[in-house]
């Protein structure tokens, strides 16, 4: 068991606000004073030298979550005279920060860090697309946003050490073998998960973590759910319905159901679509972009989760995959759900990470003569997960007949839910704008559709777009609006407990 040997002289004073969402932080330091001030929300687990709401791969009262990479959620470890604040092993959620004149305050949550630092986000500022911007991967993506005071550091992966010097960036660890077959690697996945699954059922944790398996009828979700199971979940859950596209406009069923059956899980179905959402304002919160809204479907383990899902599975599970830089994306699914899995008390988890510091290497199995014999060709092969799920009993042609997508492909004139659209249309009266009627989105919609199946396929001589030829609020409207809104609700929930 290992141990610092540094006597630490920084503490942690703990403030508990009861009705924050659930896994929520914000630590506040002020420069030349030894006690870092967290904030939290009351699902986070706090200790003398830590608190952390996250699952890892060691264990729980060691609190070594700083020194892995399999770790998906966030926290903060003292280390000596510095505290080590944790970013997700994954380019799903991420850390922000803020240094002040005399404070630097870190967040898993950019309303609460606005709320608690003081400040706010400006006007004419691409936002959302800054935010998207993790698609180009970890080399290319926008680190700071600006504020009233100053920009605010974005920082995914990386860890971030506060120390007498300043707050800087740090690598992660990593331990995992080097994946020179199949065999290592899927002795690594299972591994792996049999540790989170020991670390989430930790008798030592104030608030117990459920496992689910999130299903499709895809390739990934479904081989993330081997590995769930391995980690002892025992339950899954799909939604029975995909996008329409111009190749399943009649047939969009998407269910998860029959590979849940083939596995041993349990399975409960959602249909994809609603008239509103718990949360819907944290989804826009994260990105501007409220795809992953979906995902506040399901009714999640209570009070905790640990969700299996197979987010970018698409690109390093892919044997058509050419990586241009570390971790590029082809979109921002996961990424959506930051600020609603707080309220939710979700921690994303997608086996996909497991191990990406070797990206290169896991994208070279795919083309090992060893996997032939899971390739099928075409433009949806993906070896790893057809032989992960085919080796754990699940028939072909039970899963993977035709790419499908279940997110929620909205970007139009208003809010989904009716409660919240009164107050959006206000927010934007008072910035001279306006919502867009029923016209303007259809017409948006069908604008889309345009663009995306016919226009960008053009020779690139040929090539335009026609998105923006009707005027509808942008990413941006929707990222000011719900942090605007979210921030809000964080300072009157401080002032009602008396911490403000």
């Amino acid at each position: 068991m290992r141990r610092d040997t540094a006597v630490s002289r920084t503490t942690l004073q703990y403030l508990p606000v009861v009705d924050w969402p659930k896994l929520s932080w914000v630590a506040a330091m002020r420069a030349g004073d030894a006690v870092a001030t967290v904030l939290h929300g009351p699902r986070v687990e706090t200790r003398d030298a830590w608190f952390v709401e996250a699952v890892w791969d060691g264990e729980l009262e060691e609190g070594d979550f700083d020194r892995t990479a399999l770790v998906f959620g966030t926290g903060g470890r003292l280390r000596g005279d510095a505290i080590c604040f944790v970013t997700p092993g994954d380019t799903l959620n991420r850390l922000y920060w803020h240094r002040g004149k005399a404070t630097t305050v870190v967040s898993n949550s950019l309303p609460a860090l606005l709320a608690v630092a003081g400040v706010e986000l400006v006007q004419g500022f691409p936002y959302a697309d800054a935010m998207a911007s993790i698609t180009n991967g970890l080399v290319s993506y926008v680190r700071e946003i600006p504020s009233t005071s100053g920009p605010i550091q974005v920082l995914y992966y990386d860890n971030l050490t506060v120390d007498r010097d300043g707050a800087h960036p740090t690598p992660k660890p990593s331990s995992a073998p080097n994946f020179v077959d199949f065999a290592t690697y899927r002795s690594y996945l299972f591994d792996s998960a049999v540790r989170l699954g020991r670390n989430a059922a930790a008798p030592g944790r104030r608030h117990p973590v459920g496992l689910l398996a999130t299903l499709s009828s895809g390739y990934d979700s479904c081989a993330a759910a081997v590995l769930a199971r391995e980690a002892g979940a025992r339950a899954a859950v799909t939604i029975a319905q995909g996008r329409r596209s111009a190749t399943t406009l009649l047939d969009t069923a998407d269910s998860g159901a029959p590979v849940a059956a083939a596995l041993g899980l349990s399975c409960r179905s959602y249909d994809r679509i609603r008239s509103s959402y718990p949360f819907e304002d944290a989804a826009w919160a994260a990105m501007g972009n409220v795809g992953d809204v979906n995902l506040s479907l399901f009714d999640f383990p209570q009070p905790l989760c640990l969700l299996f899902t197979g987010f970018i599975g698409d690109v390093l599970w892919d044997k058509g995959t050419r990586q241009t830089e570390h971790l590029h994306r082809k979109d921002t699914s996961g990424a959506r759900f930051g600020e609603a899995r707080l309220e939710h008390g979700v921690f994303l988890c997608s086996p996909v990470f497991w191990g990406c510091a070797q990206e290169a290497r896991i994208l070279a199995l795919s083309h090992q003569p060893e996997m032939q014999p899971w390739s099928v060709g075409g433009d949806y092969d993906r070896p790893i997960p057809r032989r992960l799920l085919e080796e754990a009993g699940v028939p072909r042609g039970a899963f993977a007949r035709r790419k499908r997508l279940a997110s929620l492909n909205r970007r139009y004139g208003r809010p989904l839910s009716p409660d919240l659209r009164a107050d959006f249309a206000g927010f934007l009266a008072r910035r001279g704008s306006r919502p867009g009627g029923p016209l303007a989105e259809a017409v948006a919609y069908v604008l889309d559709g345009i663009d995306y199946y016919l226009l960008r396929r053009l020779p690139p001589a040929l090539r335009f777009s026609c998105k923006g030829w009707v005027r509808i609020p942008s990413g941006t409207d929707f990222f000011l609006w719900a942090n605007e809104r979210l921030a809000q609700r964080y300072r009157q929930r401080l002032a009602d407990a008396g911490l403000r």
